[in-house]
């Protein structure tokens, strides 16, 4: 029922996504409100056919055995973003007593569009290091600009989230865009 709404409120071109989920599965790039019907359809239609079976996330064939459907665990909701061109990062986080001590950004591979299938990573990142720097701490002559790290550990630590993680590891995905800088993905 929100297709239409969201698609006003987003635009296009846009990308389709699983709230759930893991390694792009169900994840695509749409560019008008047809796209966008075919593909909710489509992806809704697909995980309520998955399964989870000795752990793994697979089509139910009926061999399976005793199953749980997977739309029961990683839900068969969706949202739909923004597009965001330009080059994929990932940027490695460490946190001690609630302050990230080290950040190292690696780059990936263009992906694969409509679908955003990973091809390569490449550590550490061949970007320049100007552009490095803005992913790790947030581009100064951008003053709208969040740093990156900043709002990675703010989303683990502050209201609404509350998560409450102060020691650890964390995986931050972004896009370099060509008119916004860094921009964080997940």
């Amino acid at each position: 029922a929100d297709v239409e709404t969201a698609a006003k409120i987003v635009g296009f071109p846009a990308v389709l996504k699983p709230v759930s989920g893991v390694a792009s599965v169900g994840v695509k790039k749409v560019e008008s409100i047809a796209e966008l019907r075919t593909a909710y359809l489509d992806r809704d239609r697909e995980f309520r056919s998955l399964v989870i079976s000795s752990g793994a996330i697979v089509k139910d064939d009926g061999s399976q055995g005793t199953t749980v459907g997977a739309d029961n665990v990683i839900g068969a909701r969706f949202l739909l973003e923004h597009y965001l061109d330009g080059d994929e990062v990932d940027i490695d986080v460490v946190m001690s007593e609630g302050e990230w001590q080290y950040a190292a950004v690696s780059d990936n591979g263009p992906t694969l569009e409509p679908y955003f299938n990973e091809t390569w990573a490449v550590s550490p990142s061949l970007l320049p290091r100007q552009k490095q720097v803005e992913l790790k701490e947030g581009n100064p002559h951008l003053p709208s600009q969040i740093q990156v790290c900043e709002l990675a550990i703010n989303a683990v630590k502050a209201p609404p989230f509350a998560l409450g993680f102060e020691d650890g590891i964390f995986h931050v995905e972004c896009k370099y865009t060509t008119n916004c800088g860094p921009q964080l993905i997940e």
